[in-house]
C-alpha cells in the first residue's frame, strides 16, 4: 500500500495540499465519509493540490488517503481545518447593583467588557461546559453607561458586539427654586 499522504490546509481551509505516492490518486473526505475532492499525485513528485468545493473554516476534520495503480489504499491521514470563524455573541444582563455583568458565551471563549471609548472594564472565561461567565467590573456602572461585550475564541475570532446599558442608580440633582 502507498504511505500515508502528507497534507496541510492553506490559511483560508480551501486547499489542501501535500505528497503522495506518485502517479496515485488522493481522495480528501468529510469525518462522515462524503467525498470533498480528489485529484492524482504528480508522477515524479507526487506533489498533489485539492481545491475544495466550500472552504473548511470551523475546525472540520478531513481524511485523506491515496490509491495506488494496484488499487491498495494508504492508511488514513487526519488534518482539521482552520478555525476562521467568530463565536457566537454572547448574552449579558447587568446585576442591579452595576457591579457584575454576566451571561452565556461559547464554552471556554475569553468575555471581553469594554466601555464605550474601548477600554477594557473587565474579562472571564465562559465555563468550559455550559459557557456561563461572570465579569466582575473595576468599579461599578450605575449612570446608564454604554458597554460592549464580545466573546473571543481559542484561534482568536470575535464575536460581534451585545451592546448593554448599565442600570440608573443615579439620583437626579436636587431641585433649585426661586422664590419671589
Amino acid at each position: 500500500a502507498p504511505l500515508v499522504p502528507e497534507a496541510a490546509f492553506d490559511a483560508m481551509g480551501k486547499i489542501i495540499a501535500g505528497i503522495a505516492e506518485g502517479g496515485s490518486t488522493v481522495i480528501v473526505k468529510d469525518a462522515i465519509g462524503a467525498q470533498l475532492g480528489t485529484t492524482v499525485a504528480d508522477a515524479t513528485t507526487g506533489a498533489y493540490t485539492v481545491t475544495l468545493p466550500t472552504a473548511l473554516i470551523n475546525n472540520q476534520t478531513v481524511n485523506i488517503t491515496s490509491t495506488d495503480a494496484a488499487g491498495n489504499v494508504s492508511l488514513v491521514q487526519t488534518i482539521v481545518a482552520p478555525d476562521l470563524t467568530p463565536p457566537e455573541i454572547p448574552t449579558a444582563a447587568f446585576d442591579t447593583a452595576g457591579e457584575i455583568i454576566a451571561g452565556v458565551a461559547e464554552a471556554n471563549n475569553t468575555v471581553i467588557i469594554k466601555n464605550a471609548s474601548g477600554d477594557e472594564l473587565g474579562r472571564a472565561t465562559a465555563d468550559g461546559v455550559n459557557g456561563t461567565y461572570s465579569v466582575t467590573l473595576f468599579s461599578a456602572l450605575i449612570d446608564k453607561e454604554t458597554v460592549n461585550v464580545t466573546a473571543m475564541d481559542g484561534a482568536g475570532n470575535i464575536s460581534g458586539i451585545q451592546v448593554l446599558i448599565a442600570p440608573d442608580k443615579t439620583p437626579p440633582a436636587a431641585p433649585t427654586a426661586n422664590l419671589n
